[in-house]
């Protein structure tokens, strides 16, 4: 659970950083065309940087409405991704709990807590995932377990 929350924490704020430079990035280049193409093509060479003004500002707004949303797409996919990591996984062979033969074996989102209580990754109890994703999590387990030793 601490590596989805750090994994949020560091994917949120690298994110962020990322959108926003997307964001002025389409606004310099909106200026720069938008520049080129009133001082070439304006009758009125004169009043140029108030219309200039304005499409770079429309421009920034358009960009960071849909970089939001994309930050939003971003943001559910990395959340589902962290509710899978958080599922419990029911051994090969092992019963099911009265609960999931009611649901036909399927978890619920909503029963997460619970199933982590019934299965607590011990050898009696193991979790319930895909054996990649086993791998992965006793990985970073070992990990952050060598880390804490002095």
């Amino acid at each position: 659970m601490v590596f989805c929350i750090v994994s949020v924490i560091v994917l949120d704020k690298i994110g962020s950083i990322i959108f926003f430079l997307t964001e002025v990035l389409l606004t310099c280049v909106t200026a720069i065309l938008g520049n080129y193409l009133l001082i070439n093509y304006s009758p009125n060479k004169a009043f140029w940087v108030l219309p200039l003004v304005v499409i770079t500002i429309v421009a920034f707004g358009i960009a960071v409405i849909f970089t939001d949303i994309l930050r939003m797409a971003c943001s559910t996919v990395f959340l589902c991704f962290c509710m899978q990591h958080t599922r419990p996984r029911r051994a090969a062979g092992a019963a099911r709990s009265p609960g999931q033969a009611q649901r036909g074996g399927v978890l619920s989102a909503g029963r997460t807590g619970e199933d982590v209580e019934r299965h607590d990754g011990s050898p009696e109890r193991p979790y319930y995932m895909p054996e990649k994703l086993q791998k992965f999590v006793d990985r970073r387990a070992k990990e952050s377990t060598d880390l804490a030793r002095p």
